[in-house]
Order: structure tokens, then sequence, then C-alpha cells
């Protein structure tokens, strides 16, 4: 399910191809569509998802800090549920190069490097999210990345979960 915006010149265009495509939007969907925005404790439960994702973010940050801190800089995010790592310069490495390693420790990221539409110096950045893990699971996982990036010729410990 979802929307577009379009100018109205456009509506004969888009109904025809939308004709093309399917004859019919999907029942169920629009109905757990219209409920969901009409339910009158979305406002509340919304208010409440987001109190859970500031405190995961805010949880976050400190693990960051304490791991992070004389490694890389990044932004607290507004939205989302990503912070965007950027390696300090004797760190700079191209992130991918570690992503295998990292996985093998089971710690799971996202290398910055593809975000990027043009060439240039792209080499040591991350993407991290914060919704996913415990505070726990996090706190380890950014001790073992960073560990990673600082020492990135050691031999890893054997992973158990």
């Amino acid at each position: 399910m979802g929307y577009l915006v379009y100018s109205k010149d456009l509506l004969r265009h888009f109904v025809n191809r939308k004709q093309a495509a399917d004859l019919h939007s999907n029942r169920l969907s629009q109905w757990i569509v219209l409920h969901t925005l009409t339910d009158p404790e979305r406002p509340a439960h919304l208010e409440s998802m987001r109190d859970w994702h500031r405190a995961r973010r805010d949880a976050f940050q400190l693990s960051l800090r304490q791991s992070f801190g004389a490694v890389a800089n990044w932004e607290i995010p507004r939205g989302g549920l990503f912070f965007w790592l950027t390696l300090n310069q004797q760190f700079r490495i191209d992130s991918r190069d570690i992503l295998e390693r990292a996985i093998e420790r089971g710690v799971a990221f996202m290398p910055g490097e593809p975000f990027f539409a043009t060439d240039g110096d792209r080499s040591g950045t991350i993407r991290l999210n914060f919704s996913h893990a415990s505070e726990h699971a996090a706190n380890r996982g950014l001790k073992i990345l960073a560990d990673l990036i600082c020492h990135p010729g050691a031999t890893p410990p054997t992973h158990k979960r």
C-alpha cells in the first residue's frame, strides 16, 4: 500500500498505468491502513514509539561515546533509526574491508561507502542501526567494531553465542 502525489494533468496517465498493472488495490491492505489511520489510540501509540526509540537512541549514543569517542565523529539523529559515523583520519579505512570479520564475530553494520553517489574519498563511513539490538548487545557490538577498526590486522577470537 502506498500513495502518490502528482499534478492533475498526470492523473489519466497514472490511472491507465495502474489499470494495466492490476485492476484493484488489495482490499485487506486498504482496510488495515484505514483502521490504523483512524484508530483513536494512534496518537498515544506514536508517542510511546517515539519515546521507546528515543531511549534506544540515547543509550546507543552513550555506548558510542565509550567505544568510538576517539575513533569517529557523528551527530545524534533527530529522526530515523541510524547513526552515521565518519572515522577520524588515523582510522580511515574502507569499512567494507572489515564487514566479513565483524559478521564472524556476531556484529552487523552497514558500510557507508555504497551510500555515496559520486566517486571521491568515501572511505571511513559507517551506518549503524540503534533500534534493533538491546543495550547490552549494542555495547558488546560497538566494542568489537571499534576493536576491528583500531586493530585491523589482529586475529579475532572465535565468536560464540
